[in-house]
């Protein structure tokens, strides 16, 4: 603890030296010097203040040095020969915190600076304790709030479902933390750099090297995090802050989870579609096999059709002669020809129809695939 004792007779300071000097770090002043500049260059824990110093009190030196707020927790001790409660009380007024009076009880001093000194400690040590707790909160809360970003972050990319999105929603969450970002999205045999057309080429060749580098890579203030989905290359982290840095690590390293996760889906979205595609067009090529298979067997059949009709009635017209009908048999009978005639080619028109409806299907299945 360091004593200041400020004091017009020699006798008193040499006293108080000798006296507390093995015990304390003392030093001391006649009064001639100001106060403040004993405050900054010494910074004392106590002052032993005597009050009558010559031309100025010790109660204006107590004054002007609880006004200059230069040591505001400094303890004030007066040392004085005036004894009585009134000097007592003008002390106290005047910024004093004790009294000891003269002749000075040395061991009655000692035991009051020891148990000052006990007090002083203890209130260091509540300070110290304060300042811990006070940190250990704010470093709480800011972790609860850098965890709600990562929690905001992965509801708002629920229904993401392009690259291009899903980068941009990355960018804002790294940026929010003072850094900028690159990214390399690998799924369906392809990979896609972000931001597009923007990633230098030294950039893109480490985000290359993500693809076979270990799960983080630190170099300078840029940190590199890799999985077989993604590499996600964080600019100008804040190593100038090692416990924040330490914590935006572990940040992205789940906010790398998170990414993955997002593209696996993407990867599986878009295998369905090849999927979907490809059973499409199958289905498709099929249908128009068969259905032109089964068009190709009508028309066949419609011609046969008609030649046997052509047959009928060339062998209708030569029959008649011979079977020696009446004019109304005969008109009656070909009659009957001619009406099998008209069904046959009312058919006809099938062939042309099956065609049609052939080339709506495709039509449709081309807008499913």
């Amino acid at each position: 603890m360091k004593i200041l004792s400020v004091d017009d007779n020699p006798q008193n300071l040499k006293l108080i030296q000798l006296s507390l000097e093995e015990q304390f770090e003392v030093m001391s002043s006649d009064g001639i010097e100001p106060i403040n500049d004993l405050l900054e260059s010494f910074a004392p824990n106590v002052i032993l203040l005597d009050i009558m110093l010559g031309d100025k009190s010790g109660y204006d030196v107590c004054r002007e040095l609880r006004a200059s707020n230069i040591c505001p927790d400094v303890v004030v001790i007066f040392v004085s020969s005036l004894s009585s409660l009134e000097d007592k009380i003008t002390a106290y007024g005047a910024g004093g915190d004790d009294y000891v009076c003269k002749p000075i009880d040395i061991q009655e001093l000692e035991r009051k600076l020891h148990s000052l000194e006990k007090r002083l400690d203890q209130h260091r040590d509540l300070e110290e304790q304060y300042e811990y707790a006070s940190q250990a909160a704010f470093s709480s809360m800011q972790q609860s709030s850098e965890l709600g970003q990562l929690i905001a972050f992965f509801t708002e990319t629920l229904e993401v479902d392009e690259m291009a999105q899903l980068f941009e929603a990355t960018k804002t969450f790294v940026k929010g933390f003072g850094s900028g970002c690159s990214v390399e999205f690998r799924l369906a045999e392809q990979m896609f750099q972000f931001p597009k057309d923007q990633v230098s080429t030294l950039e893109s060749e480490i985000l290359e090297l993500g693809r076979s580098a270990k799960r983080i890579i630190t170099f300078g203030n840029n940190l590199l995090l890799n999985s077989s989905w993604c590499s996600l290359l964080i600019k100008k982290m804040p190593t100038h802050d090692e416990e924040l840095c330490g914590r935006l690590r572990d940040h992205y390293a789940i906010l790398l989870g998170i990414l993955d996760s997002r593209v696996m889906l993407m990867d599986a979205h878009m295998n369905r579609e090849k999927d979907t595609e490809q059973a499409v067009g199958e289905l498709g090529a099929a249908l128009e096999t068969g259905l032109c298979r089964i068009k190709d067997e009508l028309h066949e059949q419609e011609q046969q059709a008609q030649s046997i009709v052509q047959e009928l009635e060339s062998s209708m017209s030569i029959g008649l002669v011979s079977l020696d009908l009446t004019e109304e048999q005969e008109s009656v009978l070909m009659g009957m020809v001619e009406d099998t005639r008209e069904r046959f080619e009312s058919m006809a028109g099938m062939s042309v129809q099956i065609e049609n409806e052939i080339r709506q299907i495709d039509h449709l299945l081309g807008k499913i695939g």
